[in-house]
């Protein structure tokens, strides 16, 4: 599984912030995933970003904790 996050310039042009490949699309691997994207790109407690989904609940319950 591809884990990814992307992000928009200010000239709304999409671009690549950090992909992993994963085991499997669970709940841990999404921890992981948001808490060394939030260690590394200094993102405190996330306020600014905004998080989008397919209802993946591995992904639903990382967000929360």
């Amino acid at each position: 599984m591809l884990l990814s996050a992307v992000g928009k310039n200010g000239n709304n042009h999409m671009y690549p912030i950090a992909w992993v490949f994963v085991e499997s699309e669970n709940g841990s691997s999404w921890t992981w995933f948001i808490q060394t994207l939030q260690e590394k790109m200094h993102l405190l407690d996330g306020n600014g970003w905004t998080i989008v989904s397919d209802q993946q609940k591995g992904l639903v319950d990382a967000i929360h904790e």
